[in-house]
């Protein structure tokens, strides 16, 4: 069991398809976490720089720069975010080192179980 507390939790959902956005920040707040959701990675960078964040569930291809890039970006904001990709389109991944960007996770969309997102988050260890 993680030592994260849903009550201490800010989490950043990053993803240009509105309906999966809702979707998953509604389904967040429902479990006691704190969404905030953002459909460009220029919104999810000045989030980053008037909010602290624990996690960013990212999608890798969005409208404005790939989620490979805005994570980077990100850990430069906030060192300690911790990152789940959500995305279908794994071919981009191919070649990246993760861990250097923070990924904790990668789930494949369609995520028909939401509880999946709750399984990884509750397997991180203690925020530091």
């Amino acid at each position: 069991m993680s030592d994260l507390n849903p009550h201490q939790h800010s989490i950043l959902v990053l993803d240009d398809e509105l309906r999966m956005r809702e979707a998953l920040s509604d389904f967040l707040s429902d479990m006691d976490y704190r969404p905030t959701a953002v459909g460009t990675a220029q919104q999810a960078l000045d989030a980053l720089r008037s909010q602290h964040f624990t996690i960013a569930i990212v999608a890798v291809r969005l409208p404005d720069m790939d989620g490979i890039t805005f994570m980077t970006q990100a850990r430069a904001i906030q060192p300690r975010l911790r990152c789940i990709i959500h995305t279908g389109s794994l071919d981009l991944l191919s070649g990246c080192d993760l861990s250097e960007n923070g990924v904790e996770a990668v789930l494949i969309k369609p995520v028909t179980d939401m509880n999946r997102f709750l399984d990884v988050i509750n397997g991180l260890p203690g925020t530091p």
